[in-house]
């Protein structure tokens, strides 16, 4: 309580369940109700509090964010159970918790989906509301890149990309308009966000341009040293796109424009995959609600998080090998952050356990065992998610509009536009070549292994080569 009190919360204290249960109860008797219940996972009669925690999800009741303190052991007995039980007992601590654990947790709760669950069920549909808003992300890791622009884009927004704080300074000096608004990492290499907006409020005229920062740190100090470094406001990650569309709308000081953008169409996963996901552990449905709906967006993101979780490892064991502590604490962090997009509740609390452990001031005692865990935990996400994919990214293609099969001139133009694109680092390419997989009019689909590889690398040079050899095939 002292801990939780030091966050500047108020608190109330129970000393078994049914207390608790009668707390809360006489609360929302009252017409109140507690935000958050830490409770400890092994206290005698804890399934009645489970009990009872179903019962309001099931009928809709407002409920509070509960955040269960376990053992080790605990927590592996509890994680057997359906994620709808899971749900229902909400996010873990593991046993001896901090401060900074139980504040963390609060906040991965409630980006989490589990809070938001309770004030809109639906998806958020594109609306156009950033309609001619010109942003840049400024974002070490491709695939967070690739979400974010993919998301802004479809509420109207022109997006820029920068992949370190150095970059997206001298982006935002050459600007011609100027940007409306910046997204910013913190941990980055090269040139960190601090930094980054540090040397942005340096430059006249640039003293009032909103800075928002992105980041999976969410601890009070964290968001206090991003006012501090001149930033304008706090999103965390993984964010929910209502809330972000939300802040740059406020920051911008930006009414809805009447006229929106064309919608992207929602595909919403059948129930038979999002059962499936549920049964490997992962949140599929409330990481495709953060996403506004858009599966499509998230199976592309899921394909290339597995193509790239192997070589994340192997960079992992090598920073603990050479005891690079920092390389190490940003690799975690990464992962933390992807893996809470993806709904990966598991191998995100490992990694964030990880993070934590490199950050600390014993990492080489710590690396060892949190290396191992947080491998395990990849390898049973890996093993779940893998068989998801072809699903999702035949739902993203089976709707996409199909080129005129009988028109060779109009399949060259395709490619002529997806070079383009690919040219200028537009993330449109990845909608014209998953187009393109999904009726390659004339193509054998091993003339697009190259390409498809490229791609899911984002390495958007060697994608462009591909293209162009695609291109002198077709003229043939």
């Amino acid at each position: 309580s002292k801990m939780v009190m030091a966050q500047g919360w108020q608190a109330d204290v129970a000393c078994d369940v049914a207390q608790a249960m009668a707390m809360t109860a006489q609360r929302e008797a009252g017409g109140e109700a507690y935000d958050v219940v830490f409770i400890d996972g092994q206290l005698p009669a804890i399934d009645e509090w489970q009990a009872l925690q179903l019962r309001r999800l099931e009928v809709g009741t407002l409920k509070p964010v509960v955040v269960t303190m376990v053992t080790t052991t605990g927590r592996e007995t509890l994680s057997h159970r359906g994620l709808i039980e899971q749900r229902s007992l909400g996010s873990f601590v593991v046993k001896p918790v901090t401060a900074s654990m139980l504040f963390d947790a609060v906040v991965d709760a409630w980006l989490g989906g589990s809070a938001k669950q309770r004030t809109r069920d639906k998806p958020v549909t594109p609306t156009g509301s950033l309609k001619g808003m010109r942003l840049l992300v400024v974002e070490d890791n491709a695939n967070n890149r690739q979400v974010a622009q993919e998301l802004l884009m479809a509420e109207g927004a022109e997006v820029a990309l920068a992949e370190n704080g150095e970059q997206g300074v001298r982006a935002v000096f050459e600007a011609q308009p100027p940007f409306d608004a910046v997204l910013m990492d913190i941990q980055m290499p090269v040139m960190d966000g601090y930094t980054a907006t540090a040397r942005i409020r340096e430059r006249a005229g640039f003293e009032t341009l909103p800075i928002i920062a992105m980041t999976a740190n969410a601890m009070a100090s964290d968001r206090q040293a991003c006012l501090d470094a001149g930033m304008s406001s706090h999103v965390g990650k993984p964010f929910d796109l209502a809330d972000l569309v939300s802040t740059l709308l406020r920051h911008t000081g930006r009414v809805q424009p009447g006229a929106s953008a064309p919608p992207v169409t929602e595909l919403p996963p059948p129930g038979d995959l999002l059962k499936a996901a549920e049964l490997g552990g992962i949140d599929m449905d409330a990481a495709i609600r953060r996403l506004g709906g858009n599966t499509p967006v998230y199976g592309r993101m899921l394909r290339s998080f597995l193509k790239d979780l192997p070589g994340m490892l192997t960079n992992l064991d090598a920073h603990v090998a050479e005891a690079a502590w920092a390389d190490a604490a940003l690799m975690t962090h990464t992962l933390k952050g992807l893996t809470g997009m993806l709904g990966a509740s598991d191998l995100c609390a490992s990694a964030a356990t990880a993070n934590w452990a490199f950050e600390s001031v014993a990492p080489a005692e710590l690396s060892a065992d949190v290396v191992r865990a947080l491998k395990v935990a990849a390898e049973n996400f890996a093993r779940a998610a893998a068989p998801l994919v072809p699903a999702l990214v035949e739902l993203g293609t089976a709707k996409a509009p199909d080129p005129d099969s009988a028109s060779r001139s109009l399949h060259k133009r395709r490619l002529g536009e997806m070079l383009v694109l690919l040219q200028a680092s537009d993330m449109r390419a990845l909608d014209l070549f998953e187009q393109l997989r999904a009726g390659p009019h004339g193509l054998e689909v091993s003339d697009l292994e190259a390409l498809e590889t490229a791609m899911g690398a984002l390495d958007f040079e060697q994608a462009a080569a591909a293209c162009r050899q695609l291109l002198a095939g077709v003229a043939a």
